[in-house]
């Protein structure tokens, strides 16, 4: 794999065999064919092996990682309540579960300038004829999507990539990883994305 690759997920640079014949290029082809769990573009979802572990009422040995934050600051108690409660249970079946506390850059300011970039590209050009039938949070995001620079959008991918090593880590550790799926409950139905405060645990 190119491990040195700054970006991985656009497909942009690629790194190959270089040989003085064909048939060395092809021998090394296949040396180096397989999936590297560095390397997005390798790896495939391997066939489930129904193990004892994953059979019956018991899982022994089964390695559990808990990410209790990512980018959120914060998770409302009911909310936490639920994967402990289900993790204490999974120990009591004979999982290891552990707590996955390395410092961890969630890319969150990246991630919003990729999903807002998207927004403008995607639907922007719709905005002439459709304004006045779109949502006005749409509209919200397209015009945020529309301040994000090709170097922001750029260094949104480095981050995705070393992103994307940080959480392959906690894999060589851990078999599966365990967080809570929200930092809070639903929001009310007239919540306006972007123009309103999240609170979690009475605070924005």
């Amino acid at each position: 794999p190119y491990e040195q690759a700054g970006e991985l997920f656009a497909n942009i640079a690629y790194a190959g065999p270089l040989s003085r014949t064909v048939a060395d290029a092809a021998v090394m082809t296949d040396a180096i064919a397989g999936p590297a769990d560095t390397d997005p573009w390798t790896l495939r979802a391997e066939r489930l092996t129904a193990t004892a572990a994953l059979l019956g009422g018991r899982l022994d040995g089964v390695r559990i990682g808990y990410v209790a934050r990512m980018a959120n600051p914060a998770v409302e108690p009911d909310v936490a309540a639920a994967p402990d409660k289900m993790l204490r249970h999974l120990e009591q079946m004979g999982a290891i579960v552990e707590p996955c506390a390395e410092t961890i850059d969630w890319a969150e300011p990246q991630g919003r300038a990729l999903y807002m970039g998207n927004m403008a590209t995607n639907f922007g050009r719709h905005e002439a004829e459709w304004a006045d039938k779109m949502d006005p949070v749409m509209r919200d995001y397209i015009a945020e999507g529309r301040t994000v620079t090709l170097e922001m959008y750029r260094q949104s991918l480095f981050a995705r990539t070393r992103l994307f090593h940080a959480v392959q880590g906690l894999f060589a550790r851990h078999d599966f990883l365990v967080s809570p799926t929200l930092p809070r409950g639903a929001l009310a139905a007239d919540f306006r994305p972007g123009r309103d405060e999240v609170v979690i645990g009475n605070r924005p």
